[in-house]
């Protein structure tokens, strides 16, 4: 018998024994008068029994049936092992057609043994507070992690966050934080989105250069693009500052990781296509209003974006008109109306090289016997012909080279031909090997 009934009872009792009025016993029990005579009858007839609730132990109308339990811990223990009460709660009603509540899994859980509450931890210290409009600063990070279980090993999916909205805008799955990944990120997001007014990242090397030592003047390749897009890089001194980012990085590595095993996806390729589908359903479930409802993200070409979401070299060409990146020996074909030096140096033999991906390769291999045709050269009309003196050049015999001993066996066995085209601008010139783009 609860407190309650057994104070009805005590009350009732005290009016039959007359050491309680009526309306003192109404007044002590915050009920009317009739109500303690309906009190005062029970008692005389049925007994101090009656006052006890005739519900108890018996289930509620709105109890779930144990099949269903059943059911849903089986489950818990195989399809969905190791979803939290929150998401098993929205897979269950998206893909079983099972309305449970977040707090009957949990209830369930802990009974089970299957979940163990978590005390919450007090905040530290307040978050920052978010910026006012779309697009004012954007978050980007990756976050290595073992998203395909054993079916995998360690990849890294690249984050694009808005921090006025905690909106992802953009993402992609990369083997591992590099320039490449980054600038492909950026292109797409800046080709969809626009160009933000800042960009708010680590102190990874992609970004700055951290050699305090250092004697190189210049800025890494994606410091130096986000320069020449006027966006604002800015480098987090800790993890804790970048704090809607590293909170969407946890909640990716939960949901994601279930999301992917649930699909069976074990391929990059697979779950970067994936991934746009999720990022929406992520969006809608966890993104919030601007302060204020104006978008100051900047428009942007794609064309003006690839040609500066690139990687840019400076080399010294050699007697032969050839220069070299990473072993890889590169004949320039100069024609007159096109090329453009680097007039800031002394010397007129100083070019910048930028790669590109999408160009053909034309190359003469060891043995100097062949060249073959390229498309590229062929709408100059005076192209091949101006070709004829450095291909008998480079045709002639030479001297066995001693290989260096850090480069690797065959590295000069091949000369690649790059062109200067008619639509080159500004010191830049296009390289057409597919080995030497893939650096981007």
């Amino acid at each position: 018998m609860s407190q309650r009934e057994l104070s009805r009872l005590q009350a009732a009792q005290r009016v039959l024994d007359r050491s309680m009025s009526v309306a003192e016993a109404a007044s002590t029990l915050g009920l009317s008068t009739r109500q303690v005579k309906r009190l005062t009858r029970r008692l005389r007839s049925e007994g101090a029994a009656s006052f006890a609730s005739p519900r108890r132990s018996r289930p509620p109308n709105n109890a779930l049936d144990p099949s269903t339990r059943a059911r849903v811990l089986a489950l818990a223990q195989a399809a969905y092992v190791g979803f939290g009460p929150t998401f098993l709660a929205e897979k269950l009603a998206e893909r079983d057609e099972l309305a449970i509540s977040r707090k009957t899994l949990r209830q369930w859980f802990i009974a089970a043994q299957l979940h163990r509450p978590r005390r919450r931890r007090h905040q530290p210290r307040p978050l920052r507070e978010r910026r006012a409009r779309v697009g004012e600063l954007i978050q980007a990070d990756g976050s290595p992690h073992h998203r395909f279980k054993e079916r995998r090993g360690v990849c890294t999916p690249l984050l694009y966050v808005d921090d006025a909205t905690t909106t992802i805008l953009g993402g992609l799955f990369a083997e591992h934080e590099t320039s490449d990944a980054y600038s492909e990120l950026f292109e797409r997001a800046f080709s969809e989105h626009g160009l933000p007014i800042a960009l708010y990242t680590d102190k990874h090397s992609i970004f700055r250069i951290n050699n305090l030592d250092s004697t190189v003047d210049d800025d890494t390749h994606v410091k130096r693009a986000l320069r020449e897009l006027n966006v604002e890089l800015i480098c987090a001194n800790s993890p804790q500052e970048k704090d809607r980012l590293e909170r969407a990085n946890r909640s990716l590595q939960d949901r994601l990781v279930k999301e992917l095993r649930l699909a069976n996806f074990s391929t990059i390729a697979a779950a970067s296509a994936f991934l746009p589908q999720f990022l929406v359903a992520y969006n809608r479930r966890f993104a919030i209003a601007p302060r204020e409802a104006i978008d100051t993200h900047r428009p942007a070409t794609a064309s003006v974006l690839a040609a500066i979401l690139t990687k840019r070299y400076q080399r010294v060409l050699a007697s032969e008109l050839t220069f070299q990146i990473h072993d890889n020996i590169i004949a320039q074909l100069i024609l007159r109306h096109c090329i453009d030096y680097e007039r800031a140096c002394a010397s007129p033999s100083i070019c910048r090289v930028r790669a590109f991906p999408k160009y053909s390769t034309t190359s003469i291999a060891s043995s100097r016997a062949s060249l073959a045709p390229d498309n590229a050269l062929a709408r100059s009309s005076g192209a091949r012909n101006s070709m004829q003196p450095l291909i008998a050049a480079l045709q002639r015999p030479r001297a066995r080279r001693i290989p260096h001993p850090q480069r690797t066996p065959g590295a000069l066995d091949s000369i690649q031909f790059a062109s200067l085209g008619s639509a080159s601008t500004g010191d830049i010139s296009e390289l057409l090997d597919e080995d030497i783009t893939a650096l981007r």
